[in-house]
C-alpha cells in the first residue's frame, strides 16, 4: 500500500487533431493537474476508497456478533471496500478476527485507535489535558505505546489506515498533529482519518469538537475561531494534524428540508483547503434514517434516487473517497427511541438501501479509475433549473466548458460538473432532481463534432456528434462523458 499523488503526464500540444463525421475535429486540450488522489496497493490502481464508517458488531451492548464470514461476504458484494472499526479495542481478538475476514474479502482493514492518551477530557478544568499540557515523559511515553499499536496493526494482511479520532475541535488539533507525526514514522505509506465539524457547527463544537456537549455553556472560545470561524478551522486542521485527507460529515435527508444545509457550498470550501495544502477529501454519505419522534430526530431514510444525488454531488465536487455513515447497526442507534434502518441490521441482515447503494456503486465502477484522475474545474446548469435539488455556488457556473456549449433537458434541471482529466475534457452528467420518476433525456451540444466515451451502469460506450444524447437518465444519477 502506498501514498500516490496521481499525477498526469504533460502532453506535448495544447491541441490534437482526431477526424469525425468527415470534419476535422480539434479537441481542447489544458494542463493536466494533480487529483492528489489515495491510491492503495490493497484496492488497487484507479480504486476508490468506499468505507463503511463503523464495523460489524463484535456482540457488545446487546447486539449480535456480526463479524461473519456471511456479513463481510455482504458487505464486498455491496460495493464496499474498506472497513472502518468504530469504538472497539484495535488488538481485540474481535478486531483480530475482523482484520482477517478483511484480508480474505480484499476488504481494506482501518480500526479505530481513538486519543490513545493524546489528549483527555478535564472537567475539573472545564477544558482538555491535551499533548502539551503533558511533561516530556508523558509525551514520550504516549508516543511509545502509540507507536507499538500501530507496529502491531501494520502487521494485518490488509491494513489500510486508521481513524484516529472523529470530529475533533481546535484546541485537540495540536494533539492530533503529534499523533501524525509518530504514525508517519511508523506507517507513511497508510490512511490517517481525522474527520471534521461540519460548517454548520457553532464557535462552541468548532473550538472543543463533539466534547463540547460534555462542558458547560460557559468555557471560553478560542479568539481564533471566533474571528477565522470556519475557514481558520480547516486550514489549521490541515497546516496542524496533515491528514491523509480532509472530511466533514453531515447528513442531508431530513422530514424538514429536501435536502438540508448546502452539500455543494461546504465541498467546495473544502476542497479549496484541500487542494491548497495539496490533498483531497472524501465525502460521507448519510446510510441510516429513521422516523421522527418527540426527540426531534428526524433524518430519513434516503431512497435510491437521494443516494444517487449525494454519490454524485460528493463524486462531482471533487471527492475521492466515500463513506458511508453508518453502514451497520451501531448501539447508539439500536438503542436509541427511534426506529432506525442502516443498510446492514443489527442482526447481520440487508436492508432495501444495503440495494440501492450496491446499485449506486455498480454504477460508478466503470467510471471511478476518472474520478480518481480528475480536478473539477467548474459546472454548467442546463435544462429546467427550478428542478435542481440543489444549486452549486454560483461562482462556479459558467455557460460553457471547452468544447461543451450547452446542456438540454426537458424534463428536470442537470448540473454538468467539468473537469480536467489528463488534460482532456470531462463532464460528469447528473440529472439534479431528487424526485422519484423524474427521469431525463439529456442532450449536451459541442462547439464542433466530437467523440466521446459514455460511462454509465458501469459500462463504456462510443458516440459521436455535435450533439450527444443521453436517455432515459434517472432522477440523482450522473453519467460520465469523456471528449476525445
Amino acid at each position: 500500500m502506498k501514498l500516490k499523488r496521481i499525477m498526469s503526464i504533460t502532453l506535448a500540444a495544447a491541441m490534437l487533431a482526431g477526424v469525425g463525421c468527415n470534419n476535422q475535429t480539434e479537441y481542447i486540450r489544458m494542463t493536466p493537474e494533480d487529483s492528489y488522489a489515495y491510491e492503495s496497493d490493497v484496492l488497487g490502481e484507479g480504486v476508490l476508497p468506499v468505507v463503511s464508517f463503523c464495523s460489524p458488531s463484535a456482540g457488545n451492548a446487546g447486539l449480535a456478533n456480526t463479524i461473519t464470514d456471511e456479513v463481510l461476504k455482504l458487505t464486498k458484494e455491496g460495493g464496499v471496500n474498506v472497513i472502518m472499526g468504530h469504538d472497539v479495542g484495535a488488538l481485540s481478538e474481535e478486531e483480530k478476527q475482523l482484520a482477517e475476514l478483511c484480508a480474505k474479502y480484499d476488504i481494506g482493514y482501518m480500526p479505530s485507535t481513538n486519543e490513545q492518551g493524546y489528549w483527555r477530557i478535564n472537567a475539573e478544568r472545564n477544558g482538555f489535558v491535551t499533548y502539551d499540557d503533558l511533561t516530556e515523559e508523558e509525551k514520550a511515553a504516549t508516543d511509545e505505546n502509540f507507536r507499538n499499536l500501530l507496529t502491531e496493526l501494520s502487521k494485518y494482511e490488509n491494513f489500510f489506515g486508521i481513524r484516529f479520532t472523529d470530529e475533533d475541535g481546535y484546541r485537540q488539533f495540536s494533539s492530533a498533529g503529534a499523533a501524525k507525526k509518530v504514525f508517519d514514522e511508523v506507517c507513511p505509506d497508510k490512511v490517517f482519518s481525522h474527520n471534521l465539524i461540519s460548517s454548520m457547527g457553532n464557535s462552541q463544537m468548532l473550538d472543543y469538537g463533539y466534547s463540547h456537549a460534555y462542558m458547560p455553556d460557559t468555557v471560553p472560545i478560542s479568539a481564533e475561531i471566533l474571528t477565522g470561524g470556519y475557514q481558520f478551522y480547516l486550514e489549521k486542521e490541515a497546516e496542524i494534524v496533515n491528514p491523509t485527507f480532509m472530511s466533514y460529515d453531515g447528513y442531508p435527508f431530513t422530514f424538514q428540508s429536501d435536502v438540508l444545509g448546502s452539500l455543494h457550498a461546504n465541498q467546495k470550501q473544502i476542497n479549496d483547503v484541500a487542494r491548497k495544502y495539496e490533498k483531497s477529501t472524501w465525502g460521507y454519505l448519510q446510510a441510516f434514517g429513521g422516523e421522527p419522534n418527540d426527540l426531534g430526530e428526524a433524518s430519513r431514510i434516503p431512497n435510491y434516487n437521494e443516494i444517487e444525488y449525494q454519490i454524485g454531488v460528493m463524486l462531482g465536487m471533487g471527492a475521492k473517497g466515500l463513506v458511508l455513515y453508518t453502514y451497520f447497526s451501531t448501539p447508539v442507534y439500536s438503542n436509541s427511541q427511534v426506529e432506525y434502518e442502516m443498510p446492514i441490521d443489527e442482526n447481520g441482515n440487508p436492508s432495501q438501501m444495503y440495494y440501492d447503494f450496491k446499485k449506486a456503486f455498480e454504477n460508478m465502477r466503470g467510471y471511478q479509475h476518472i474520478l480518481m484522475d480528475s480536478v473539477t474545474k467548474s459546472v454548467v446548469l442546463g435544462g429546467n433549473t427550478d428542478e435542481i435539488a440543489q444549486r452549486p455556488p454560483e461562482e462556479m457556473v459558467v455557460d460553457t466548458f471547452n468544447e461543451l456549449t450547452g446542456v438540454e433537458s426537458r424534463e428536470t434541471g442537470v448540473v454538468v460538473y467539468c473537469m480536467n482529466y489528463q488534460g482532456k475534457t470531462a463532464l460528469f452528467v447528473q440529472n439534479a432532481s431528487i424526485e422519484e420518476g423524474a427521469v431525463a433525456d439529456i442532450t449536451l451540444s459541442f462547439s464542433r463534432n466530437v467523440e466521446v466515451a459514455v460511462y454509465r451502469d458501469g459500462g463504456e460506450t462510443a458516440k459521436e456528434g455535435k450533439h450527444i444524447n443521453l436517455y432515459d437518465v434517472p432522477s440523482g444519477q450522473a453519467i460520465m462523458v469523456v471528449v476525445g
